[in-house]
């Protein structure tokens, strides 16, 4: 099966601004119900994905070590993926 098969239309797609904070972060993977987002500049370029995954082990660390997790520090210390493309045709 092709991934252009299954490709959403970009208006479609659940994004995050690269400047959100982790607090906004939550919310938004929350509310899509996704356990990743693609992250986003100010011209709409793919900055990297934002995975729900990253936030927890960041606040379970903070919590080991006895440190209230900041909910506005910025998403970008968290993104992965940042140079991962998918080609329509594989």
């Amino acid at each position: 099966m092709l991934v252009k098969n299954n490709i959403i239309p970009k208006h479609h797609v659940v994004t995050i601004h690269a400047e959100a904070t982790i607090k906004e972060a939550k919310q938004k993977l929350d509310e899509s119900g996704y356990r990743c987002i693609p992250v986003i500049d100010d011209r709409g370029k793919y900055q990297g994905m934002l995975f729900r995954s990253r936030i927890e082990s960041h606040e379970n660390e903070c919590f080991r070590s006895r440190k209230t997790p900041n909910d506005n520090r910025k998403i970008t210390k968290f993104l992965d993926n940042m140079d991962t493309f998918v080609f329509e045709e594989t």
